[in-house]
């Protein structure tokens, strides 16, 4: 494996590259100059995954930042609570998708390039976010747009039936006019998903598919239009 090129200058966080310094145990370290002027010594392995993003003044400016939140907006006591706790798992849950390649889903995520922003590295801005944005018990953290990563701007609160219906993998059909996934669809015209899915493996027009008695499995090996 070629070993990772890190130049003088490169950014992680508010940290910039001076010189790599050294190596111990195999873990690789640098001096960084960060923003605030000061001199610190991180490992890469902590910059390239967001733990390290400042000599450790923006965890101090977060949390006084979210001390000011609690006491003035949401009203929190200093004790974790069980709605702090499922927070910090979606956090926990959103960074193995994206950053861990043994994580079972890294590969719809982090391998196909799902990346998280600079700002939700760090727990405490998420946690900003996700109490400022709708956040309640029972919703999921669902990307806008599944081409692209998690993000303030392209993220929402959404409930489990909405984001498994905006699952990459999930078929939509059109019909009258409408865009809807398979379950939706089916559940519209009283037909059975079953059933609909059968129609459309042998090759039904939608129309007929969503408009013929459920008892009548006649096959029609019209096309039927399908968007992914």
């Amino acid at each position: 494996m070629s070993k990772l090129i890190i130049n003088p200058g490169d950014r992680f966080g508010r940290l910039t590259i001076i010189r790599e310094v050294e190596t111990i145990k195999w873990s690789r370290r640098f001096e960084c100059l960060c923003d605030c002027g000061k001199i610190t010594i991180t490992r890469l392995h902590s910059l390239r995954l967001g733990l390290t993003q400042s000599c450790g003044c923006l965890n101090r400016e977060i949390s006084r930042k979210t001390t000011t939140e609690k006491n003035l907006t949401h009203g929190l006591s200093k004790s974790i609570t069980k709605r702090d706790q499922k927070i910090y798992s979606v956090w926990a849950r959103m960074r193995g998708r994206c950053l861990s390649p043994k994580n079972k889903d890294f590969k719809y995520y982090g391998a196909r390039g799902i990346t998280i922003c600079s700002q939700w590295m760090n727990y405490m801005e998420f946690y900003i976010w996700a109490n400022s944005s709708g956040y309640n018990e029972g919703l999921t953290l669902e990307r806008v747009d599944n081409n692209k990563g998690y993000s303030p701007e392209n993220c929402i609160w959404a409930t489990r039936s909405v984001q498994a219906a905006n699952r990459r993998i999930t078929k939509y059909f059109e019909y009258d006019g409408e865009r809807l996934p398979m379950t939706q669809i089916a559940k519209k015209y009283n037909i059975p998903l079953s059933t609909f899915r059968y129609r459309i493996k042998m090759g039904w027009l939608i129309k007929k598919a969503l408009t013929e008695p459920s008892c009548n499995h006649h096959k029609n090996t019209d096309k039927v239009l399908t968007i992914n």
